[in-house]
C-alpha cells in the first residue's frame, strides 16, 4: 500500500544520503554509487564477497516493535515478483539501516536528510546528526570495499565508535557477527550514477575508474 511504499522510500532515501555524507567527508561526492555499495552480483559462483559492503556489516539487529514488518521484508527479501530496474531486488545495506534505527528513528532522520541535501546542513554535521554506531558499522564497511579511501573511512569510524561507545556502553553492536543478506538480482541497476558534483582532484580520479570499486 501507499503507506509502505513511503516508508521504503524513506529508508532508501537515508541510505543514500549516509553514504553520500560518506563520500563528501572522505574525498568528494562526485564517485560512482557503486564505489561504496561495492559491485553488483556477478554469475553464480561469481566470488565477489569481499567487493560488497553488506558482507562486511555486522548481523542485522533482532526485530523490535518499532519496526513495520512489511517494510522490513521488502528490505530484506524483497518483492514477490521482479522489481523495477532501477532498484534493487533486495537492499541490505538499508535494511541493517532501518534494524537500528527503526522506523520513528528513520522518520527523524530523514528529515535531518533533507537539510543536508537542499545545502543547508554540512556533511559533517549531518553525520554528527546520526546514530554513531550505525555510522561507524557503514564506515568500517565501506573502508573494506573504498581501497581509495581505507584510511579516511576507518578514522571516522573510530570516532564514531568512540562516541557510540560513550553513549552506550558495548553499543548494539559489541558482540554483532557478519551475517549477510541474499544479494538479489541488481545487474541492471545504474551502478554508474553518482552521488553529488565534484569537490576535488581525488573524486575525479575514482570516477574514471568506472564501475570497479
Amino acid at each position: 500500500n501507499l503507506g509502505v511504499s513511503v516508508a521504503y522510500l524513506r529508508v532508501k532515501l537515508l541510505t543514500m544520503a549516509l553514504f553520500e555524507a560518506l563520500a563528501e567527508v572522505t574525498g568528494g561526492a562526485d564517485v560512482p554509487i557503486v564505489l561504496f555499495m561495492g559491485a553488483p552480483p556477478g554469475p553464480p559462483g561469481h566470488a565477489d564477497r569481499a567487493q560488497r559492503l553488506h558482507y562486511h556489516l555486522p548481523q542485522r539487529p533482532d526485530k523490535t516493535a518499532d519496526i513495520n514488518e512489511e517494510v522490513d521484508r521488502l528490505l530484506c527479501v524483497g518483492r514477490y515478483k521482479d522489481g523495477p530496474s532501477f532498484d534493487l531486488k533486495v537492499s541490505p545495506t538499508s535494511a541493517f539501516l532501518y534494524r537500528v534505527l527503526g522506523s520513528s528513528q528513520t522518520l527523524v532522520q530523514v528529515d535531518k536528510a533533507r537539510g543536508f541535501f537542499s545545502g543547508e546542513v554540512s556533511a559533517a554535521d549531518f553525520l554528527d546528526m546520526l546514530d554513531p554506531f550505525l555510522v561507524h558499522t557503514v564506515a568500517s564497511a565501506a573502508a573494506e570495499v573504498v581501497p581509495t579511501r581505507r584510511e579516511e573511512l576507518l578514522g571516522l569510524a573510530s570516532k564514531f565508535n568512540a562516541r557510540s561507545v560513550t553513549q552506550s556502553g558495548a553499543g548494539a553492536g559489541a558482540t554483532a557477527t557478519a551475517q549477510p543478506l541474499s544479494p538479489g538480482n541488481s545487474s541492471s541497476v545504474n551502478t554508474s550514477a553518482t552521488l553529488s558534483p565534484v569537490k576535488n582532484r581525488r573524486a575525479v580520479d575514482e570516477r574514471t575508474r568506472g564501475d570497479t570499486p
